[in-house]
């Protein structure tokens, strides 16, 4: 977590990441792939896991939508609105999952006296 020297959150951000979303991906809810896919940002006051009003979140909190589903989410307000904001954690795990698996996103291994772990090392 990147924090300042006041203790408040830096949001992370990533305009690589979400121009890679937007250009790579198909629509996470119609399954779409055109010009028109954006990287729509997890949004916290459904969720109450990021952002909120005036707070964007960080940028792998990103999902592809088309812009009728984008703006579907945004505007819409019926049962297919209420189920796609519901399910945009579950799409955005599925979205990093994509970014991990070719490489766009990457993590560092702990050095130092700790141990990485590993498929059967790993507890559950």
């Amino acid at each position: 977590m990147n924090v300042d020297q006041l203790g408040k959150t830096k949001r992370w951000s990533s305009k690589d990441y979400t121009i890679w979303v937007a250009k790579n991906l198909a629509c996470a809810e119609c399954g779409i792939k055109d010009d028109t896919i954006v990287a729509h940002h997890l949004r916290g006051a459904e969720t109450g896991l990021a952002g909120g009003m005036g707070i964007k979140a960080d940028d792998f909190l990103v999902e592809p939508l088309c812009y009728v589903c984008h703006n579907h989410l945004h505007v819409g307000n019926d049962d297919r609105a209420d189920v796609m904001r519901l399910s945009q954690a579950r799409k955005i795990l599925e979205t990093l999952q994509l970014a991990f698996r070719c490489g766009k996103m990457k993590y560092q291994h702990i050095t130092g006296g700790y141990r990485t772990l590993f498929g059967e090392d790993l507890d559950d």
